[in-house]
């Protein structure tokens, strides 16, 4: 998997993936309580295997490594964290 900055900025270049950003509502339900995942993994395509497959090459039929959960939780939260700027 690319490094955070990269895989934002290639997602950045993707008219789907980029057409995806935080409500202002959604916005608020960060700040006050959590964050929507659900918009951050199609944002991010770690929607699903197929998704991880294309975009960072993950084989589809390999459980994922401890290593690679954390850097696709580091990425969701590096979207949200720019969205909300």
């Amino acid at each position: 998997m690319a490094t955070i900055e990269e895989a934002l900025f290639k997602l950045s270049k993707s008219k789907f993936r980029s057409s995806f950003h935080l409500t202002k509502k959604e916005k608020e339900y960060v700040a006050q309580k959590g964050h929507p995942v659900f918009k951050a993994q199609h944002a991010c395509a770690c929607c699903c295997r197929g998704c991880l497959s294309k975009w960072y090459r993950v084989p589809k039929n390999v459980e994922l490594s401890r290593l690679q959960v954390e850097k696709i939780v580091k990425l969701l939260m590096a979207w949200i964290n720019t969205q909300m700027t």
